[in-house]
């Protein structure tokens, strides 16, 4: 499992701004609970200034939601951004998450932690299946 973090660069672009790995031990019983990602606040601070379409959630500051998303072959959602942390898990198929730094392919389990940054999605042959959990955060002023 591979999990990007996104963000802004210097010049106000979405980018990946940490890229890891989770490596926790098991437990005695053998259970192991990788830890991918967490909010400091509740609700969590508002998006950085966006660039792309704002699409709304229609989810108020610190309410969540988890949905399954399926993209079809060669689908493409333009670049956007969310007043929202989304949590997101690629559970078949790939897809490509385009930033403002360019295209990063997501395989199944690889993750992403999208921080209402500007991004885009783009499928190949097979699509994509993915889990996906939105926390709302408060408009950018």
């Amino acid at each position: 499992m591979r999990i990007l973090v996104t963000g802004v660069d210097e010049h106000g672009r979405s980018c990946v701004v940490e890229e890891r790995m989770p490596n926790e031990p098991p437990s005695a019983a053998g259970i192991t609970v990788s830890h991918a990602a967490e909010t400091a606040s509740s609700p969590p601070p508002p998006r950085p200034p966006g660039r792309g379409e704002l699409v709304s959630i229609v989810r108020g500051p610190g309410i969540a939601r988890w949905s399954f998303v399926e993209f079809p072959p060669h689908a493409t959602a333009p670049v956007h951004h969310t007043d929202s942390v989304d949590f997101d898990l690629i559970l078949e198929g790939s897809v490509d998450l385009v930033l403002g730094d360019g295209v990063h392919r997501l395989d199944t389990g690889d993750a992403v932690v999208m921080n209402g940054v500007d991004h885009g999605w783009a499928t190949h042959d097979e699509g994509c299946r993915m889990s996906v959990v939105v926390i709302g955060t408060p408009p950018l002023a």
